[in-house]
């Protein structure tokens, strides 16, 4: 494993604070598989500690650093068990993160989702998950593997479902007033769950707060190919949407 440390100087501690944070964030969200391979070795694995102040330096400006951690391993080779989990924990997540109807269909169907009453209630399933999985990331916190079994904890961070559902609800109730013919109307319910809908959206595409939580994976191997356990992914899922009213 190697260590490389970032460090940002500013002459301004927030500056330095706040530069070493988006830093930080855009090294863990950079997609770096195109350039893993370099030279004799090979880039298996990112991971970044959180930043923090290390002093400062002799001009009086401050320093925040931060570390990024390189799994390498040799080019050429074949991946080793937990290379080939990563990429395959590295698809899963994708699959939320990039939500469509053909790659997760599957899923939705052994799920306790019920697809039918969002079609009727003009929900379209795919963009909610759109909206409430545009912040998704990971990170691995541990593999472990015994056999042909294998499992991985994840913390998992994403969108604050709950403070935006939450605020979407009381964005329509401080305003009730201006309601009262939607209230009266004969489809009142629909009206009202298409307004809570796109001020939820809303408030998720304004809102940068984040929550972690976290996850674990579950893996098989299978005539020696590693394949998540598809229940790991429903799971997940269903987890992170538990806080979405609908």
């Amino acid at each position: 494993m190697a260590v490389v440390t970032v460090m940002v100087v500013r002459e301004v501690m927030a500056d330095a604070e706040s530069d070493a944070v988006a830093a930080e964030l855009a090294v863990r969200r950079a997609d770096w598989e195109p350039y893993a391979d370099a030279g004799s070795c090979r880039i298996v694995g990112i991971d970044t500690s959180a930043p923090a102040f290390k002093e400062r330096d002799s001009s009086g400006r401050y320093v925040w650093a931060f570390a990024v951690l390189l799994t390498i391993g040799l080019s050429g080779c074949a991946k080793t068990e937990e290379e080939q989990i990563r990429s395959v924990i590295s698809e899963s997540m994708a699959l939320l993160k990039n939500p469509s109807e053909e790659e997760l269909s599957p899923y939705i169907e052994e799920s306790k989702i019920n697809l039918q009453t969002l079609d009727a209630n003009g929900i379209d399933f795919y963009e909610l998950l759109t909206y409430c999985f545009k912040d998704l990331d990971y990170s691995i916190d541990e593999i472990a593997i015994d056999g042909k079994d294998a499992s991985a904890n994840l913390t998992i961070t994403n969108a604050d479902l709950t403070a935006a559902s939450k605020a979407a609800a009381a964005e329509i109730t401080d305003s009730i007033d201006n309601y009262t013919d939607m209230l009266s109307s004969d489809d009142a319910q629909q009206e009202l769950l298409d307004l809570y809908i796109n001020r939820f959206y809303g408030q998720l595409s304004r809102s940068t707060a984040t929550v972690s939580s976290q996850a674990v994976l579950q893996f098989k191997k299978n005539d020696g190919t590693w394949e998540v356990d598809e229940q790991s992914i429903i799971n997940l899922m269903e987890g992170m949407l538990t806080s979405v009213e609908l």
